[in-house]
């Protein structure tokens, strides 16, 4: 916002009145004139401004900044987000600056703050307040794993009694921010379609975190997002299709070398980490 400020200026003029008076000792005559009033006007100083010129967006100086939400751990999107970035620098010859700001609602600020060289991702719900804020619009949409979509889901210890959504009714929930879209707004309303009342809310501060608070035992149950897996086979998976890794695959099931991939099964290379 820029502020402009109004200077008033007020001139006072000064009025000087000169009377004549008659002697009674004689007919003399004597008159005097007043000298006229002198004004000297001095001009104020003349006031240079020097606005330093903005930089190019896109330069090094004022590179492209490419903001994500923190929905997983920040190391893991910066790393990914510069990647991204070098490939963009290279297909279109400008600088691009990843970061990751501390919540969903700071993602949006700093867009809105920064609108001529700021790009984001964000959820649904992000997008919508950002549209109402500053009339963020959309450029691009995503496609994970051959689908324009994603899903909510609720994931529970595999001890856990829960098999329903009646029964999380009175149990801890753990989300990954009240900006998001599949792990806390969906599900938001599905409480309240069925009547669920969690004892306690708690912002475990992105997916990963809630994730971990689940398997922690920090609470009962939480709510990420949920993207279809990569089936052995080739097959596409379906919306119905059972959703989780069966249990007869869980002790072949390895985290790969690189980090990105959980293989189960025949899948598994072994030499994975279990």
């Amino acid at each position: 916002m820029r502020l402009r400020k109004l200077i008033a200026l007020f001139a006072v003029l000064a009025m000087v009145a000169a009377a004549c008076g008659g002697d009674d000792a004689g007919d003399d005559t004597t008159t005097t004139t007043a000298a006229a009033a002198t004004t000297t006007t001095t001009a104020a100083p003349a006031t240079t401004t020097t606005v330093e010129p903005m930089a190019t967006v896109g330069s090094p100086e004022n590179p492209v900044r490419v903001l994500f939400v923190p929905s997983v751990n920040t190391d893991v999107i910066v790393s990914g987000g510069d990647i991204m970035a070098e490939a963009l620098n290279a297909a279109t010859g400008l600088t691009f600056e990843v970061s990751v700001p501390t919540s969903y609602a700071s993602t949006i600020e700093e867009m809105c703050s920064s609108p001529e060289n700021s790009m984001g991702f964000i959820p649904g719900l992000g997008y919508i307040l950002a549209s109402n804020l500053c009339d963020v619009d959309v450029a691009f949409k995503a496609v994970r794993f051959g689908w324009p979509v994603y899903w909510a889901q609720v994931i529970v210890p595999r001890d856990s009694d829960v098999t329903s959504v009646a029964d999380l009714d009175g149990l801890k929930w753990g989300y990954p921010d009240a900006g998001s879209t599949s792990g806390f707004m969906v599900p938001s309303l599905l409480w309240q379609e069925n009547n669920v009342t969690p004892s306690e809310e708690v912002s475990a501060g992105g997916h990963t975190g809630t994730v971990r608070a689940v398997y922690n035992g920090e609470v009962d149950f939480g709510t990420t997002f949920f993207s279809p897996p990569l089936l052995p086979s080739g097959e596409r998976w379906a919306p119905g299709d059972f959703p989780d890794v069966p249990d007869d695959l869980i002790p072949t099931c390895e985290v790969q070398r690189d980090g990105d991939h959980l293989r189960c099964g025949e899948d598994a290379d072994g030499d994975g980490l279990k």
